[in-house]
Order: C-alpha cells, then sequence, then structure tokens
C-alpha cells in the first residue's frame, strides 16, 4: 500500500495534465483507504486493478510530454537524492501553472554512496545543473530540496567546507544561489527518479528454452526425482513456447531451470535482502525448483552487502597469556593519554608500566612527537631502571616511526605492537589509565602536574587484588612510607654481614603474578572463520550513522588461532579475530547436478505457504486456463 500510495502521488503531481485523472484512479484509491502511515499492507491485485494502474501509466506517459521553453520565464528545479541514485525534473513557469522541461537521474558510483546525507543531495543539485545548464543559464532559478541543511550553504563560510563541497557550490554559484526547502512529500517525482534500480526482468521464453535442457527438471519430468508437484504445461502469450509450471498451490509456479535461478533470487533478495528464510518464502510463492532452499540459503549466505551491513554475532576470541617475565623491568607496557587540560604547559602523558612489578610511571609531556616521547622513555624510564627487553606498545604514530625504531634498535629492545582497534593485548596500561584518570578528577584536573608526584605515590602504594601487594611492595619487598605516617618503626638491624644475603634471597623469590580476567562474555569464533579464504573486517572507527559495520572482503594471507593477515588496499595487516568475519562464496555450495536422485530435493515443499507480508507480486505471461492438449 505504501508503495502504491507513492505512485499515485508522482501521478497527482501532473494532475493538471491528466484528463480524467479521477475517474482514472478511483479504482486504485479504493485499495489504499485510510491515512495509516507506512501502510505496508499487501495488494490483492485484481484484473480490475491491474488495468487501471496500468491506464494511469500510460494516462500519464501521453500528458506528461515536454513543454517548449518560453524565453523569460522563472525556472524551478526540484532535486532528490537516494542511498543508489540522484533525481531532478526542471520545470518553468508559465501563468503560474508549471511545465515539465526536462527529468535526469543518475545511478550513484560505490564511492558516492558512502558520502554523508549532505554530499549526496548537494550532489544532486551539481550534476542537475550540469546537465540541465543550456536550459538554465541566463534565466532565474530558484533549486527545491527536501534537506533543509543546503539551504544555509552559501552562508557559510569556505574554511568548513571539504574541497569538493567548495568546488560545487562555486560551480552552482555560478547559476543560481537560491536554494529553498520542500517537503519530501511535495517532492515526489524527484525522490522517485532518484531511487530508480536496475532490476532485471525475466524472459519466460528463454526460460521454457533452458528447461528442455535442465536435468534436474528433466529427471521431476520422468520421475527420477520423487515430488509431490503437480506439473502441466502452459502456452505463453507472445510466443509458441510452452513453459512447465507446478499447479499444486493456489498460484501457478513455473519450474526454473539452473541457469535462471541466480537471475531471480538478485530479483527478490535485493528489493530488501531480506533473510534466507524470507527471501525462501518470497520466492517460493511464484516458482520453484530443484534445491531452492539450498540455494536460497548459500546466496543470502555469499550476499555481500548483507555481510557488510548485517550483525548476527560479533567473534570473540578466548583471551590470551602474555610470556612472564623473569626480572624486573624486562617487560614494559607503554602508551600514552591525552590532550589533558593545559598545566605548566603539559598536555599529555607518557605513561609506563612494567610488566614484573606493576610498577607504574607517568610522564608529562608537550606534544606527542616522535621526538619528544624518544627524550622522555630515554630520560625518565631507561635513565632510571635501564634499558628493557621488551616493550609492547599500540600503533601510535610515534612508535611506529623511524626514529623510535632506531632508539630501540640502539637500546637492543624488542618491540611488540597490538593490532589496531584491540586494545586488550595492553590491556594492563589501559585499565590502569582509568585508575590513573580517576585519581586526577578527584584530585583536581586543572593542577593535575602539580599534583602527579603524590598521585603516583598513591596508585604505587595501593593494594591489587589479584597480588596482595602493591606495586612498591613487589618492587622494593616493603611498601614505601606515607606522607602523615605517625608511627614509625626502627629497622631491625642484624650485626652480621647475613642479613644482605637473606635480603637477597628473599627477593628472588618474588615471582610475578599473571594478570586478572575480568571479563563476563563467553567466547566465540566461528567455525567457517579458519576456512575461510577472504574475510570481512568489522569498522571500528567513529563514523555517522547508517555505515555499514564491515568492510571487504579482503583476501587472507596468513593465519594464527589470534590474528589474521590479510591484504587491504596492497598492503599486508594484521588484524585481530574479533574484528573479523567470514566471507562465504556460493559457487563452493552450488550443489552437483544428479538426475539419478531418490530423496526429495524439494524442501520448497515443505515452507508454510503463509503469504508474505512484504506486498511484492510478480505477474506471469501466462494464460489462466491449461492447455491440456500441449
Amino acid at each position: 500500500a505504501n508503495e502504491l500510495k507513492s505512485f499515485l502521488a508522482s501521478i497527482n503531481f501532473y494532475r493538471k495534465f491528466l484528463p480524467n485523472a479521477a475517474k482514472r484512479q478511483a479504482v486504485l484509491q479504493k485499495l489504499i483507504n485510510g491515512n495509516k502511515r507506512n501502510d505496508k499492507t499487501r495488494i490483492d491485485w485484481t484484473d480490475e486493478a491491474i488495468n487501471a494502474f496500468e491506464d494511469c501509466k500510460q494516462n500519464m506517459a501521453d500528458a506528461a510530454t515536454l513543454a517548449y521553453p518560453h524565453v523569460g520565464s522563472q525556472l524551478r528545479l526540484f532535486t532528490d537524492a537516494s542511498d543508489v541514485a540522484v533525481g531532478a525534473v526542471l520545470h518553468q513557469l508559465v501563468n503560474n501553472e508549471p511545465e515539465p522541461l526536462g527529468y535526469f537521474s543518475r545511478r550513484l558510483t560505490e564511492t558516492e554512496k558512502h558520502y554523508s546525507v549532505y554530499d549526496r543531495e548537494l550532489l544532486a543539485i551539481y550534476l542537475a545543473i550540469k546537465h540541465f545548464q543550456f536550459l538554465i543559464e541566463g534565466n532565474q532559478t530558484c533549486i527545491y530540496t527536501d534537506h533543509k541543511p543546503l539551504i544555509y550553504s552559501f552562508q557559510k563560510r569556505n574554511d568548513k567546507g571539504s574541497p569538493r563541497q567548495i568546488r560545487q557550490l562555486d560551480y552552482i554559484s555560478q547559476f543560481t544561489t537560491d536554494i529553498r526547502h520542500i517537503p519530501g512529500s511535495k517532492n515526489q517525482t524527484a525522490d522517485i527518479l532518484s531511487r530508480i534500480n536496475t532490476i532485471t526482468s525475466i524472459n519466460y521464453t528463454d526460460m521454457a528454452n533452458e528447461q528442455k535442457s535442465d536435468l534436474n527438471i528433466q529427471a521431476l519430468v520422468n520421475g527420477k526425482i520423487k515430488h509431490s508437484l503437480q506439473l502441466k504445461h502452459f502456452r505463453l502469450e507472445d510466443s509458441n513456447a510452452t513453459l512447465l509450471c507446478d499447479v499444486s498451490m493456489s498460484q501457478v509456479r513455473p519450474i526454473v531451470p539452473q541457469t535462471i535461478c541466480k537471475q531471480i533470487l538478485h530479483n527478490v533478495h535485493d528489493l530488501a535482502h531480506v533473510g534466507a528464510n524470507a527471501t525462501l518464502k518470497m520466492i517460493s510463492q511464484h516458482f520453484v525448483w530443484v534445491n531452492m532452499r539450498k540455494d536460497c540459503k548459500a546466496f543470502v549466505r555469499a550476499c555481500i552487502h548483507c555481510s557488510r551491513s548485517k550483525v548476527l554475532r560479533h567473534i570473540k576470541a578466548p583471551l590470551q597469556r602474555l610470556e612472564m617475565p623473569d626480572q624486573r623491568f624486562q617487560i614494559v607496557h607503554v602508551d600514552i593519554i591525552g590532550p589533558l587540560p593545559l598545566n605548566h604547559g603539559f598536555k599529555y602523558c607518557l605513561t609506563l608500566i612494567d610488566r614484573f612489578s606493576r610498577w607504574p610511571e607517568a610522564i608529562p609531556l608537550v606534544d606527542i612527537q616522535a621526538e619528544t616521547v624518544c627524550r622522555a622513555f630515554l630520560n625518565e624510564w631507561v635513565g632510571r631502571y635501564g634499558s628493557p627487553q621488551k616493550i609492547i606498545t599500540d600503533q601510535g604514530t610515534q612508535f611506529e616511526s623511524k626514529m623510535f625504531q632506531e632508539m630501540l634498535l640502539t637500546l637492543g629492545t624488542q618491540r611488540k605492537r597490538t593490532s589496531p582497534y584491540h586494545p586488550q593485548t595492553n590491556g594492563l596500561i589501559e585499565r590502569w589509565h582509568r585508575s590513573f584518570k580517576n585519581a586526577i578528577l578527584a584530585t583536581g584536573k586543572e593542577s593535575w602536574v602539580d599534583n602527579l608526584g603524590l598521585t603516583l605515590l598513591g596508585l604505587r602504594n595501593a593494594v591489587k587484588e589479584d597480588l596482595k601487594a602493591s606495586a612498591a611492595e613487589m618492587l622494593f619487598g616493603t611498601a614505601t612510607r606515607l606522607p602523615g605516617e605517625f608511627f614509625t618503626t626502627k629497622p631491625n638491624m642484624q650485626p652480621n654481614s647475613n642479613f644482605v644475603e637473606k635480603l637477597r634471597h628473599h627477593l628472588q623469590k618474588i615471582r610475578p603474578v599473571e594478570t586478572s580476567w575480568h571479563s563476563p562474555s563467553t567466547p566465540f569464533v566461528n567455525k567457517n572463520l579458519f576456512q575461510s579464504t577472504h574475510v570481512f573486517v568489522r569498522n571500528d572507527r567513529v563514523t555517522p550513522s547508517m555505515t555499514e559495520p564491515y568492510d571487504g572482503p579482503y583476501k587472507v594471507i596468513s593465519k594464527n588461532y589470534k590474528n589474521f593477515t590479510i591484504e587491504i588496499k596492497g598492503k599486508n595487516t594484521v588484524i585481530s579475530i574479533d574484528r573479523l568475519k567470514p566471507s562465504y562464496n556460493i559457487a563452493d555450495e552450488e550443489p552437483a547436478v544428479n538426475s539419478n536422485q531418490t530423496s526429495d530435493p524439494l524442501d520448497v515443499l515443505q515452507v508454510n505457504s503463509q503469504k508474505s507480508r512484504r506486498g511484492v507480486m510478480w505477474r506471469s505471461p501466462l494464460y489462466t486456463n491449461y492447455n491440456n492438449n500441449s
């Protein structure tokens, strides 16, 4: 019903040019009684309704002929953009009556489909003016769009727009700067032109010819495949060919050969990219073929648009234990936080944690240039605790820089980096950031540099539940003295030299403790992931709404149980399996043709015959009367 309303609204936009419009549309208006919004009720098309629909289309085609341009008349350009195309219609006002001068529609490229709504609507105006330039130039033109932010586009400063927006607005301004808003309900013609999509029509004559050479259909006719279908031949209207159909249901269903199955799957599934069961029910009401259920499931699972846009269940790989160090300051976790409130010229912090003792350090930074980070790490950490054997960082530009790599090579330090958008690898320092930021907020974020020393003193002496000790005790063997302690204990100094040996022996017995896992989620890994040759990658960037959650598919170069190496734009990238999703190939799942099948392959017979709630109809050019002589 909603689609029929849209059709009638487009027709009635040119009602003044349509003779007897009310009479011609009366039958169709009865089908959409009421003013229910987004009404998706299925419409039962009778012969009378079909004739009225065709009459309205023919009436529109005959009446909406393009008018001759009138010199000096005011022009109105109506534009609109959808997710797949842009459309426009140009009118001229003659005696305050609009007359169409031309129509324009163009599909968007793959790059243009990723534009924001503002950019797509602006592109529609830009392309429409280029198309109608010979009519618009030198005439007073007003542009109408249903995207209201565009009416302020010429009032914004140029430095707030992208180079593409500035270039398009500059071209538009050469013809007009008068952009006005129109509600979408009154912009039906441009809206329909912007939603034109290619749907390949089905050639039933070719289908009838293919039926003769299809092995599965011949096996059905010869009884080699058991089934409960009632097969009948129908003669086509426009040829002498006969089409084999099933009449076991209330509607005649052609038997589709394997060569045409994919075309029908595309026509039906691409309407709204519904799931496998919904696609199967929609197709089974109008067509039938061998292994229909399996083909629908394989086709929907291999649909790239569905894989990019739909999220069934994200992969959650089991956490992996990192190697434990043998001594203090052997493995260090490094990261950067900020920007923080400006204090004494500092805005960032270089944070470091020793994996053995959990000893933290926070070094204030003026900026996060590679040279600044290298100098802070060398002077504040290496100068105090020595050169670590390994460090773990993310893929920040400071740590990826050539200067940082050369410094580590000089120090003899090996660097391990996390995979993109997977901070769990460096979870020890990421979790400490929460405690550190909370302490800064509690002690005063405006003077965080002044309070940094005492803040670190408190965090280093905080007892950790998993260690049953503080970082200071793990490093020094005893807690450090806090400011304001009232009682002090005298150290019990032994007179002999065995005290130093016992202390050294006691400190050597301290061993590191593995980090605790606090994640309540249950691990899940798709069973087909490690057999996939291509995968989709979850998009974890900050993106606008209505952005596809997955990108790809990308080719898999190598894999292990935690990370995959995939090829993205010609470059090998290591990605955690938590962000991956297997890509399926429909060619790998196509059933082999076997005319000796004895089992019942027509799973579609077991599908519930309940009608789909989507009002999608196919009209088959078949005679309603059976031709028993054929």
